[in-house]
């Protein structure tokens, strides 16, 4: 599949979006001993996968009976231990959060193996002041539970615990001073006595802080977004309502994760490279749908659909809000339970590269030679300057290349969801396409749905309808959001109905949804992949062999009725603008 390179420009206090990226194998063989990969000695371009060991910590499912309970016990044993800590030891639980806040990266090639830093980082922290030898994370597969699990809701797993920070201003007061006394905001020159970009600072300077208080503004001051939230509003989902609503529970499907472990190279399944890792550029499927959802649905990003909503569910803005929903969300200690169940599925993806003979990591990287560039070269050099160890220290392990395999944290995982594809995923037998779709009526409002049309080839559609399908047929969708648009969830429709009534996530012409993160106004992209909405369409008899498909992109039925006047109050308009396409293009995988 040919690469999206879909650039988006990025401006200051942009809440950064993603796309799932990265190659990892560890060989899963069974739920008790699998083969786990070492880490390269150096950044070389690896021609193969690296030679195999058994895993010294296994990663298991947190809701699986047979996980023993001193798995979550251990983990609140060290949340409490790193909270107690206090704000200048690196190791604190709000000190490690916040390296999430000023590094992170979203929306291009470096997310998947930077948070496997990050999750890893954590996981030794946790270990040592735990006092737990043999504690590594669990994960959520969220494919098989649709809900937040029970036990999460207990004691310091859940952030709305009073052992945790009850509000903003508490935060600040408590750590405003070890903030500002950070080393990361020193500049430092080169030799030459210029300005070294490839610093902290630097790095900082590329996402828009130039001092402390641009931090802060973002953390909570911010009167477009923010991302602390007080003890009242920590999550969007409850003990007593825990569960996925239709939209979400789609989202994470086993049909929708095989969707998005089906491309067949790096650049594809971990979408568009970027310029740094600092910068969003295009949105793959695995991070448009599961990751960004959980992070909305836990991060209160809507409240709880009500009849009066309408079938596609709450308005944007009108949830309880939640850590989850901004780049403070690892406050919430169910994030490393949901990005090691993205680690986990990086790894089946790999596997099955490596079954097909396909690449497993950005192009160039069976090549020896140290003389030149390649894409592979680009991201593996990327730095990652702010981890630290299990003792607080800065971590020796500075580029992407020190997290390209597991073998650096030594740890493997119990088989889940998407585990069969390993075995079963055929090699792609269609060309690499693109077809470029004519919008019309770009705008998104309450009350206005954009539409646009694609000409195909003749039987694409009914080649990629049925379930062993050659190759998957994916829309890549360019939106600019608006500013007040945090929140909204839009939805894609194919050949859609006259009747409006039809427009609901249960309809087989219902291609996916797309969520708007809390972010100050910002261009995405996104992937969604168009062959389940197909194979629903043709089982129902809808599915014709016509060479233009149209498509309907909206946040609800385009009515002016009750739920477009609540939507309205978002912005202060009697018609509230969402957001604009720019462009969408079908691509064959």
């Amino acid at each position: 599949m040919t690469e999206l390179d879909q650039v988006l420009p990025m401006s200051r206090r942009k809440a950064l979006f993603g796309a799932a990226t990265g190659a990892v194998a560890i060989g899963m063989v069974s739920s008790a001993i699998s083969a786990t990969p070492t880490a390269p000695a150096a950044v070389a371009s690896p021609t193969q996968l690296p030679p195999t060991k058994p895993a010294r910590w296994h990663r298991l499912r947190v809701d699986d009976p047979a996980t023993p309970a001193r798995v979550l016990e251990s983990y609140k044993k060290g949340i409490r231990a790193m909270l107690a800590l206090p704000p200048s030891d690196p190791r604190n639980w709000y000190r490690v959060v916040m390296i999430h806040a000023m590094d992170c990266p979203h929306g291009n090639w470096w997310l998947l193996p930077w948070h496997r830093g990050f999750v890893g980082m954590v996981e030794r922290i946790v270990r040592d002041l735990s006092g737990d030898p043999y504690f590594a994370f669990p994960y959520w597969d969220w494919s098989v539970t649709p809900r937040i699990p029970d036990a999460l809701f207990d004691d310091v797993l859940d952030p709305s615990h009073p052992a945790f920070l009850g509000s903003f201003e508490e935060f600040k007061h408590k750590f405003e001073k070890t903030v500002a006394g950070l080393p990361c905001w020193k500049a430092s020159k080169k030799p030459d006595g210029l300005f070294d970009h490839d610093t902290q600072y630097g790095h900082l300077l590329q996402r828009g802080y130039r001092f402390p208080a641009d931090f802060w503004f973002d953390l909570g001051e911010s009167p477009a977004s923010k991302w602390f939230f007080d003890r009242n509003h920590t999550r969007g989902l409850t003990r007593a309502k825990p569960d996925f609503d239709a939209i979400v529970r789609k989202a994470t499907s086993r049909q929708t994760v095989l969707a998005a472990l089906g491309p067949n190279d790096f650049e594809s399944f971990g979408s568009a490279k970027g310029s740094n890792h600092h910068r969003g550029v295009s949105k793959g499927l695995l991070e448009t749908q599961p990751h960004d959802f959980i992070h909305g649905v836990v991060g209160g990003l809507m409240r709880e659909a009500r009849p009066e909503d309408g079938p596609l569910g709450a308005p944007m803005g009108s949830g309880p809000g939640g850590f989850l929903q901004g780049n403070m969300s690892p406050t919430d200690p169910i994030f490393y339970l949901h990005h090691t169940n993205l680690d986990r599925l990086w790894d089946v993806w790999v596997r099955k590269q490596a079954a097909i003979g396909g690449p497993i990591l950005p192009e160039g990287y069976k090549t020896e030679s140290s003389e030149g560039q390649s894409n592979y070269k680009t991201w593996a050099k990327e730095k990652f300057l702010f981890f630290i160890d299990e003792k607080g220290a800065p971590s020796k392990k500075t580029t992407c290349a020190d997290y390209i395999w597991p073998g650096e944290f030594d740890y493997d995982y119990q088989p889940g969801t998407a585990e069969e594809l390993v075995a079963l995923a055929p090699e792609s037998k269609i060309a690499p396409q693109r077809f470029a779709a004519e919008v019309r009526n770009p705008a998104i409002s309450t009350i206005q749905a954009a539409t646009c049309t694609v000409a195909v080839p003749s039987g694409l559609t009914q080649t990629c309808s049925y379930q062993a399908a050659p190759a998957s047929l994916v829309a890549n969708v360019e939106l600019d959001f608006a500013h007040h648009a945090s929140g909204a969830v839009l939805h894609v429709f194919l050949d859609p109905p006259s009747d409006t009534r039809e427009l609901t996530p249960s309809s087989a012409h219902h291609v996916g949804s797309i969520l708007c993160p809390n972010m100050v106004h910002s261009t995405i992209a996104v992937n969604l992949n168009l062959n389940q909405a197909l194979r629903a369409m043709r089982e129902c008899g809808r599915l014709t062999e016509t060479r233009t498909l149209k498509f309907r992109i909206g946040t609800q039925q385009a009515l002016p009725d009750l739920i477009a006047d609540k939507m309205a109050n978002s912005c202060g308009d009697a018609v509230c603008h969402i957001a604009d396409v720019k462009a969408v293009t079908l691509v064959t995988a």
